[in-house]
C-alpha cells in the first residue's frame, strides 16, 4: 500500500511540472523520501534550484578538457572554453561571456540553469538504485574526477 501511495505522489508530482522548467524542488523531494526510506542523509552540493550564468562559468573554468566535453565537444562554445589560456577571474569573465553567448543563440548549455538538476554528494548503491527506481537520472561524475552525482528526472 506505501508503494501505492508513494508511486501517485510521484505520479503527480512528474506530471504537474514534466514540461516546465524547475524540477529540481521535486528532485529535491525524492532526495528527501531517499533519504527517510533507507534512513540515510544525502548531501546536496547546491544551495539553489536555478544555478547562475556565474556560477556555472566558475564551475566551467575550473573543469579538464575531458569535462568540458560533457557539453558537447562539437558546440562552438566548449571549443572556445577549451582553447582558453586566460586564468582566475579573467577565465570566469570569458566562460560567462561565451554561455551568455551560447544561450542567446539558443543553445542548450545546462540543466542546472534551467533548474532542471540537482548534484549530491556521491553516496551508497542503495541511494543511486533507489533513486533509479524513483525516476531519476544519476550521472556518476566521480569517473571524471568530479565529487558529485549529476541528477536529474528520467
Amino acid at each position: 500500500m506505501k508503494k501505492i501511495i508513494f508511486s501517485v505522489i510521484v505520479l503527480s508530482l512528474l506530471s504537474s511540472s514534466v514540461f516546465a522548467d524547475g524540477n529540481a524542488a521535486i528532485i529535491r523531494q525524492l532526495i528527501k523520501q531517499c533519504e527517510n526510506s533507507l534512513g540515510v542523509s544525502i548531501r546536496i552540493n547546491q544551495l539553489d534550484d536555478y544555478r547562475s550564468v556565474r556560477r556555472q562559468a566558475e564551475l566551467m573554468a575550473n573543469m579538464t578538457s575531458q569535462q568540458l566535453d560533457w557539453y558537447g565537444s562539437g558546440t562552438w562554445y566548449v571549443i572556445e572554453m577549451k582553447k582558453s589560456t586566460l586564468r582566475g577571474s579573467q577565465r570566469i569573465d570569458e566562460f560567462e561571456r561565451l554561455i551568455k553567448s551560447a544561450l542567446d543563440q539558443g543553445s542548450f548549455v545546462s540543466r542546472h540553469l534551467k533548474g532542471d538538476a540537482v548534484d549530491i554528494a556521491p553516496s551508497s548503491d542503495n541511494v543511486k538504485n533507489w533513486l533509479k527506481n524513483n525516476s531519476i537520472s544519476v550521472k556518476d561524475e566521480t569517473v571524471d574526477g568530479m565529487r558529485c552525482w549529476h541528477l536529474q528526472l528520467e
